[in-house]
């Protein structure tokens, strides 16, 4: 866009969207947003969830800028319809994003022009899946055909696996597809938490000799509480009252350090069961890190990747996670936000306020925080300032 267009076009940055990665969306058009007008271009959020796209023709806008994530936003349907509006948009057009989005239609794409993929199956049932997982071999992926990111993925590794894994896939899409899961070194990967500085003292392979890897903050999730009290919408909950839940110390619903952050609400005579990660998760290493630096007497075991302590039920994965909570009575969590779809999640208390998990709240906690000293040159970390008494912040984050 030339510096003329920027006096004259009105640009939507299009987030949110009904998508199961609508808290993703937001946060990263947030970021699309703040960034567009700090170069004076004028625009303004829109979030098709809450607005109809008709609305951007009606008002004037000129331009889109597409950062929905998932169904709606990256499979050729919003894009159909702002071609119907005549307004430009960036990124890929209808055709090129309705096969994107569909697993199974690339793959088919991919092998008809040679392009090598791995070993796949389209299964419609838990029996199929366990045939597909003898055929494929282990460990498999089982993924819906239709859905952005790592949504109703899991990686089978066991036959015993594979009826869950298609449950879970098969309740994002009607398409289950799985692919034999290839194991590899790459250039990069992805971490929830900065590596120590006893890791750093490993070798890297991947790196030239005497050099260490480059560390780049590129995506920033809250940590959402999640729970299941029937009859309780609302929770407030702060940094010592949940480490004692999670600490075993607090073991019914109707405690009186619970009772004392809600008033007016009525909390049952019900015994909780917390529910943690029992594999090693970055997630795990965040929420612990928050607990032990916001409330270290009552939680005094260190950050760690794996949960400290065997109070609780331990659950495998963020999906473990969320089925356990869902599914359990007096239940309580944590998971990254965008997964914490349809279940209840507990405000937490940030200086005198309590605060609602949001994309903007961890960016802010995030603008607050300070870059870890004495680390090489190309190295990006930052380490969270858990301790902000700011309520527009929110330092319970990944």
């Amino acid at each position: 866009m030339s510096a003329f267009d920027l006096k004259t076009e009105k640009v939507a940055v299009l987030m949110g969207g009904a998508s199961a990665e609508r808290e993703v969306s937001l946060m990263s058009g947030s970021g699309v947003l703040q960034a567009l007008q700090s170069l004076g271009v004028l625009a303004q959020p829109f979030d098709p969830a809450e607005r109809d796209l008709i609305e951007l023709k009606n008002e004037g806008f000129t331009r889109c800028f597409i950062a929905l994530h998932g169904r709606y936003g990256e499979d050729g349907t919003v894009q159909g319809t702002l071609e119907l509006f005549g307004i430009p948009y960036t990124g890929p057009g209808v055709m090129a994003s309705s096969i994107a989005i569909n697993k199974l239609m690339t793959k088919h794409i991919w092998r008809a022009d040679g392009l090598p993929t791995p070993a796949w199956r389209k299964v419609d049932s838990a029996q199929a899946t366990r045939e597909a997982f003898q055929a494929l071999g282990g460990p498999m992926i089982v993924k819906p055909a239709r859905e952005g990111s790592s949504l109703g993925l899991t990686k089978v590794t066991s036959v015993e696996q594979c009826e869950a894994a298609f449950k879970l896939a098969a309740g994002m899409h009607d398409v289950v597809l799985c692919e034999q899961f290839i194991a590899g070194g790459v250039a990069f990967a992805g971490s929830d938490s900065y590596l120590s500085d006893e890791e750093l003292k490993k070798t890297f392979v991947g790196c030239a000799p005497s050099t260490l890897p480059f560390e780049v903050p590129n995506y920033i999730s809250p940590i959402a509480v999640v729970y299941n009290v029937e009859g309780v919408k609302s929770l407030n909950l702060d940094a010592t009252t949940m480490a004692g839940i999670f600490a075993g110390t607090i073991t019914k619903w109707n405690d009186a350090a619970i009772v004392a952050l809600n008033a007016g609400t009525t909390l049952p005579d019900l015994a909780i069961t917390a529910v943690h990660r029992s594999d090693k998760s970055g997630t795990t290493k965040n929420f612990t890190d928050y607990l032990a630096t916001v409330a270290p007497k009552a939680w005094t075991a260190k950050a760690a990747d794996v949960f400290p302590g065997t109070t609780g039920e331990g659950a495998q994965g963020t999906s473990g996670v969320i089925s356990a909570v869902k599914n359990g009575k007096g239940t309580i969590g944590y998971a990254d936000l965008s997964k914490a779809t349809g279940l209840d999640i507990a405000n937490v208390k940030v200086g005198d306020k309590f605060v609602a998990p949001s994309a903007a709240g961890a960016a802010n906690a995030v603008a607050a925080s300070t870059q870890v000293s004495g680390r090489d040159k190309g190295d990006l970390s930052f380490k969270i300032n858990r301790s902000i008494t700011d309520s527009n912040a929110y330092p319970l984050l990944s």
